[in-house]
C-alpha cells in the first residue's frame, strides 16, 4: 500500500511536520545562508562600501559630563578642602545631595587621598556662590 509509512494527518486538517522534513529544513537553512555569503560581491558595491567609512558621532567623542567638567574648570580652584588643627578635614560640597550619596562618597575619597580616618572628614553642602558658576551644577549621570 503506497504511503502506508506516512503518519496520518492530524484531525485539524493541516499536514503534520515530520521529523525528517523538520531536519531537512534545519540543515538546509544554514547551508543556503552560507552559500549566499560566499557569493562574490559586486566590485562597484565593494568600492563604494570602502568609501563610506562612517566618522564618529559627536556623542561618542564628548558627552554631557565632559562638557560640564570643561565648563567648571576655570572656577575649580575656588573649591578647597580645609585641614584643621584637631586633625579633622572639612569640605563644603558645591553640589546638591538628592539621594545619590555624594556626600558620603566625597568624604570617602577625601579620607583616602589625605590618609585620614573617615570619621575625621566632614562634608557639608555649600551655600550658593555666584562665582562658582558651573561648579554648582548637579547632574550628568
Amino acid at each position: 500500500m503506497p504511503g502506508a509509512d506516512r503518519p496520518a494527518p492530524p484531525s485539524s486538517g493541516s499536514p503534520a511536520l515530520g521529523r525528517r522534513r523538520f531536519l531537512g529544513y534545519v540543515l538546509a537553512a544554514p547551508t543556503l545562508v552560507t552559500a549566499a555569503e560566499l557569493a562574490p560581491a559586486e566590485p562597484a558595491r565593494a568600492e563604494s562600501a570602502a568609501a563610506d567609512i562612517p566618522s564618529a558621532d559627536v556623542t561618542e567623542l564628548v558627552d554631557l559630563n565632559d562638557v560640564m567638567s570643561a565648563a567648571a574648570l576655570p572656577t575649580s580652584g575656588l573649591i578647597t578642602v580645609q585641614v584643621h588643627t584637631d586633625e579633622t578635614v572639612s569640605f563644603a560640597l558645591p553640589r546638591a545631595e538628592v539621594g545619590q550619596g555624594i556626600t558620603t562618597s566625597t568624604a570617602m575619597l577625601i579620607a583616602e587621598e589625605m590618609d585620614v580616618p573617615l570619621a575625621n572628614v566632614r562634608v557639608t553642602l555649600a551655600d550658593a556662590r555666584p562665582e562658582l558658576v558651573f561648579n554648582q551644577l548637579t547632574g550628568g549621570s
